[in-house]
């Protein structure tokens, strides 16, 4: 009876450590789903299937199926977040057309009196609204362009400066230098070139003073303009009358009105719809540099 029972427990004994072939089934699957299996060689049973002498399969740790790459396994890192027309400079996503900080390259800077145009650097003319206010008894263009010397000296702006005005022999389209391209004192680009400037608006208002600050207003009350400014000048750079008798006349002679521009405008920015003030309204004019 005693040899009986220790058969009998030897053989239990053997039948506990049998491989059994419906566990060992079901392991393969885990291991498939993941990727603990043959294949991918990493070394870590945790994560891979235990054989160090395996290199395929193990992956790079990036998400993306791709092992020339590393990333932060995400699997969808698309490189620089900056829209296609702009580039990543040190970070800031930039328009190297157009930005004076980094102008056709990154780091590439413009200088003081410069923009940045189609990828260069380019020398701007400045252009502003006086301050000071006058009747129609300017001067004349002499002394329009004594008045803008004066601004534009007080405000230390380069170069030389003159008025838009016109007599019925002097306009700007004839004795401007006509080279752009024309910016306010604040460097917001009002015209890109002298064809720009005079065919019929441009591209930001001209109310910035010779110091850049925001021009204060200036009634024309015969236009019912609330920025009005002295031109005598239309829209494309040439005389229109009537110009308070060539800007010679406070309003007490016989020619007692003259041609406004509207300092807000873009369209009439020059020649307010044709309207004409009387020459004892206190107005600034516009001051260009040549």
């Amino acid at each position: 009876m005693s040899r009986v029972r220790v058969v009998v427990a030897a053989a239990l004994m053997c039948g506990c450590t049998s491989p059994n072939p419906a566990f060992n089934d079901r392991q393969s699957a885990v291991d498939d789903e993941s990727g603990d299996g043959p294949g991918d060689g990493d070394g870590d049973p945790s994560t891979g299937d235990g054989d160090p002498t395996t290199d395929t399969g193990d992956g790079d740790g990036d998400g993306d199926g791709d092992t020339t790459t590393t990333g932060d396994g995400d699997g969808d890192d698309t490189g620089s977040a900056c829209q296609p027309e702009l580039t990543d400079c040190d970070g800031l996503c930039v328009d190297l057309v157009s930005d004076p900080d980094n102008c056709g390259a990154c780091g590439d800077t413009c200088g003081a009196d410069q923009i940045c145009m189609a990828t260069d650097c380019v020398d701007v003319k400045y252009v502003f609204v006086t301050s000071t206010r006058s009747n129609g008894l300017l001067g004349g263009i002499a002394g329009a362009t004594f008045i803008c010397a004066e601004a534009a000296e007080s405000a230390n702006l380069p170069g030389e400066y003159a008025p838009w005005l016109s007599t019925a022999d002097n306009y700007p389209d004839k004795y401007y230098s006509q080279v752009g391209p024309y910016v306010r004192t604040d460097l917001v680009v009002v015209a890109q070139s002298w064809a720009d400037l005079v065919d019929g608006s441009i591209q930001a208002p001209i109310d910035r003073d010779e110091s850049g600050a925001p021009m204060q207003p200036a009634p024309a009350e015969d236009c019912q303009l609330p920025y009005a400014v002295w031109t005598g000048t239309s829209n494309g750079g040439v005389y229109v009358e009537p110009n308070c008798t060539e800007w010679v006349n406070n309003g007490s002679q016989q020619e007692k009105h003259g041609v406004v521009g509207d300092a807000k405008g873009m369209s009439g920015w020059s020649a307010a719809q044709q309207c004409a003030q009387h020459c004892s309204a206190q107005l600034p004019i516009y001051c260009f540099q040549q």
